[in-house]
C-alpha cells in the first residue's frame, strides 16, 4: 500500500508540526478539508522531528476523497506520547482513517495514547451523524488507518463504523 503526500493540510492546532506540541487541547468544533488532504483534530501531519506529548483534540475531523485523517493527527511521522481522541474522524473514498492518525509512518511512534471517538467511513456528515454519504475503499482503524512504524500500550475504545 502507498501512501502519497497529501496537498492540504488542516489541524485544530496546527496544519503540521515538525517541533514540540505539549499539554494543549483543541476544542474547535469542526476541522475539514477536500480532497487530497491530511487533516487532524491537532495536527494535519505531524512532521519526523514532531512531538506530541500529553495533548488532545474534542475536534471533529473530516476529510474528502483520497485524505488521511485521525483524531490527532492525519499523518504521523514523528511521535505522539500520551495523545488523547474524543472528536469523530470521518473521511471520503479511498481514504485512510484513524482513531489518533490516518497513517502512522515507518519510524513514527504512538505510545500510551487513547482514542474514543467514532471512526466513520462516510463524508459530508451532518452535525447529529443522521446523514451521510458512504465512503468506498477506505481503510479504518481504531488508532490508526493504516500503520507502518510502531503503536505501544495505546487504547482504542472507539466504534469503527463503515457504513
Amino acid at each position: 500500500m502507498r501512501c502519497p503526500p497529501r496537498l492540504g493540510r488542516a489541524g485544530g492546532l496546527a496544519g503540521h508540526n515538525n517541533g514540540t506540541i505539549a499539554y494543549s487541547t483543541s476544542r474547535v468544533l469542526d476541522v475539514r478539508a477536500g480532497n487530497n488532504a491530511s487533516v487532524g483534530g491537532l495536527v494535519g501531519v505531524n512532521l519526523g522531528q514532531g512531538m506530541i506529548l500529553a495533548s488532545g483534540s474534542t475536534s471533529r475531523a473530516q476529510g474528502g476523497a483520497y485524505s488521511n485523517v485521525g483524531g490527532v493527527a492525519g499523518e504521523n511521522a514523528g511521535t505522539i506520547n500520551t495523545g488523547m481522541a474524543w472528536g469523530s474522524v470521518a473521511g471520503g473514498n479511498y481514504s485512510n482513517l484513524g482513531g489518533i492518525a490516518g497513517v502512522n509512518h515507518a519510524n513514527a511512534k504512538i505510545e500510551h495514547s487513547t482514542a474514543s471517538g467514532p471512526v466513520i467511513g462516510a463524508y459530508n456528515c451532518s452535525v447529529n451523524g443522521s446523514y451521510c454519504y458512504t465512503s468506498t475503499g477506505a481503510t479504518l482503524g481504531g488508532l490508526a488507518g493504516v500503520n507502518f512504524g510502531a503503536i505501544n500500550y495505546s487504547i482504542a475504545a472507539s466504534k469503527i463504523d463503515y457504513r
